[in-house]
């Protein structure tokens, strides 16, 4: 099952470039979903605000220039010789741009942990689809390790099956940055993460898997129940902890 880059940018550049209208939203609909109606998809393009402003425009062009795909493509190589584990059916990986500036349509949180945890209908039409952020500057280093990081959590759904428990989800968090070299962030209370993990392991509440990655603040702006966890906590464990 080798993972095939899909170029997308150049078509969302086009998309973009159309007023922001209705005709707008309909011709992203159909690159979406083609003629079906539902939740079928044809792309998985999802992380895209349709109706995004110029600076969405901007960033898809920075990743253009960056040369985003042809670094993912060769990302994609690396690791189908790293994993040639599956049968030969192709997976489609598929760069999203989600905008974190433009306001309402995307909650920065709540689409990341989505994006990486809520799997199941895009490993069922063998989609993989890594997230960038209007937010966030484009580096080569950024680009590889991210593409990196879904391919393994598509390998790891594959190879454990969808997460249940916290530490189903922390595992192949782990397992998704494996292959990064990550600096030790500073002030991380390293401790703490780790008696919330193993306090909480069974749990399967989301509002205890979300506090646990994302962090109180995220929680209280989302009304959900905080339990004293640090901004991105579980994010930072996963990243920096050679737990087994």
């Amino acid at each position: 099952m080798p993972f095939i880059i899909t170029p997308i940018l150049e078509r969302m550049e086009t998309l973009y470039l159309q007023p922001r209208d209705r005709a707008r939203f309909e011709t992203y609909l159909q690159l979406l979903q083609g003629n079906s109606k539902g939740e079928e998809l044809i792309l998985p393009i999802m992380g895209y605000n349709p109706m995004g402003k110029e600076h969405v425009l901007e960033k898809i062009r920075v990743l253009m220039d960056s040369e985003t795909e042809f670094i993912t493509h060769r990302v994609i190589q690396e690791m189908n010789d790293m994993y040639p584990l599956f049968p030969d059916e192709e997976i489609q990986v598929v760069i999203n741009l989600a905008d974190d500036i433009g306001g309402a349509w995307t909650q920065h949180n709540t689409t990341d942990f989505k994006s990486k945890f809520e799997l199941n209908p895009l490993v069922n039409r063998q989609f993989c689809a890594p997230y960038f952020w209007t937010n966030e500057t484009i580096t080569e280093t950024i680009i590889r390790n991210r593409t990196k990081e879904y391919l393994l959590r598509y390998i790891h759904w594959i190879q454990q099956g969808p997460p249940t428990t916290l530490m189903d989800y922390f595992k192949m968090e782990q397992f998704a940055f494996s292959h990064s070299y990550l600096e030790n962030p500073i002030g991380f209370k390293e401790e703490e993460a780790l008696l919330f993990l193993h306090t909480y392991e069974e749990a399967t509440s989301y509002d205890i898997i979300f506090n646990f990655f994302y962090g109180d603040e995220a929680s209280e702006l989302m009304g959900q129940a905080s339990y004293g966890m640090g901004t991105s906590a579980g994010i930072l464990l996963a990243q920096h902890s050679d737990l087994s």
